[in-house]
């Protein structure tokens, strides 16, 4: 028995360090972030064999609020105008002077992990003081930046954004760089995430409801001019398109160079019109590793939508992706008759296909990007 609960406590160890160094999340909805941290809580808490921690006077459960956080992941503008603000983007050519607080910032977090369970809150409440401080630098830089080039309704929401956070209320505004400065401002290595996971609202462009006081037909004005400024005008959201869709582009953005991407999506950017957008994004801005579909069963059986799960990875600056293999996969089977071992196997060889090849379990079709 104690060997057994030795093994256990070594795995919620294990477990807990991964999830406190390793991940990261956002939505949209305080709900679904609520309910992801009950998940985590869950999954740590069964490695306990006797429900308290291995060391004497440690909290259970870590703290998540630092990790999973509230915000919209693809919109980063003050409400009502038609400026972006996106930091990573402009981090090589800065003009906000605010590493240094965002330096201290990230000291500040990781003095979290260390923090007393008696302290944790007075000290909490500091780290998200110090954020309110650098969103109301960030604000005050772009509203001086507004009155110069005398763009007069914009700054008017600046300021009153601005006047909101100095009251202490919340104010509709999410920036990835400040919520994890760590990742997207390392004192060493590549900016950005080693890989990022989502499974993004399957909305129709019809129903798409903005989590902000912005008409939907603004929310869609806004989605494109984020991600016509994230990507210098060269890649397009399509009006037609559904909510899902930006998710594609924020996300290969969020990564470091050489970082993956996987998605599981509705199938539809394969075939309509306004998928050939998103086709010539991963073809000219990613190295598409591959599209995974299952013929025999849809990925979320309650859901009427047709699904793929998409690999790709941020090339490396220069790098050229034209001789890159793109595989088109088809099972033929449900995912969970070929889990674990087989599936392991089944990707081995269509990671290793060159030409098309059909199995009983599995059809790959091979081609390059250039040829695509």
């Amino acid at each position: 028995a104690t060997s057994l609960g030795k093994k256990r406590h070594d795995r919620y160890e294990l477990k807990k360090q991964l999830i406190l160094n390793n991940l990261y999340g956002v939505d949209v909805k305080d709900w679904a972030v609520r309910v992801c941290e009950l998940r985590l809580f869950l999954s740590l808490l069964v490695e306990l064999p006797d429900g308290n921690p291995p060391r004497s006077g440690e909290p259970i459960l870590p703290n998540f609020n630092f990790r999973i956080r509230v915000g919209d992941s693809i919109i980063q503008e003050v409400p009502d105008t038609s400026l972006p603000i996106i930091l990573r983007k402009e981090r090589n050519h800065f003009e906000l002077p605010i590493h240094r607080t965002l330096k201290k910032l990230i000291a500040m977090k990781k003095e979290l992990e260390k923090t007393p369970t008696t302290y944790l809150a007075k000290k909490e409440q500091e780290v998200f003081a110090e954020e309110r401080k650098i969103v109301g630098e960030i604000l005050d830089h772009y509203l001086r930046k507004m009155e110069r080039e005398l763009q007069e309704t914009d700054s008017l929401q600046v300021r009153s954004q601005k006047e909101r956070l100095e009251r202490g209320e919340p104010i509709p505004l999410f920036f990835w760089e400040v919520a994890f400065p760590e990742v997207f401002f390392p004192d060493s290595g590549e900016p950005g995430f080693d890989i990022v996971l989502a499974n993004p609202p399957y909305v129709r462009h019809e129903e798409i409801k903005p989590p902000t006081s912005l008409s939907p037909q603004d929310y869609k004005v806004a989605i494109q001019r984020n991600i016509g400024y994230l990507w210098d005008n060269q890649v397009k959201v399509p009006g037609q398109a559904d909510l899902y869709v930006p998710f594609f582009f924020v996300g290969i953005s969020l990564l470091k160079r050489g970082g993956i991407l996987c998605f599981v999506t509705s199938n539809s950017w394969l075939d309509v019109d306004y998928g050939s957008e998103v086709q010539k994004f991963f073809l000219t801005k990613t190295r598409w590793l591959m599209t995974i579909d299952n013929l025999k069963r849809r990925t979320f059986k309650g859901s009427a939508i047709n699904t793929v799960i998409t690999l790709a990875v941020r090339p490396k600056e220069g790098e050229d992706v034209g001789e890159n293999i793109v595989r088109f996969v088809a099972f033929r089977v449900p995912f969970e008759e070929l889990m674990p071992d087989l599936m392991g196997v089944a990707l081995e060889e269509i990671y290793e296909a060159t030409e098309r090849k059909q199995e009983h379990e599995y059809r790959v079709t091979p081609k390059t990007q250039r040829e695509l």
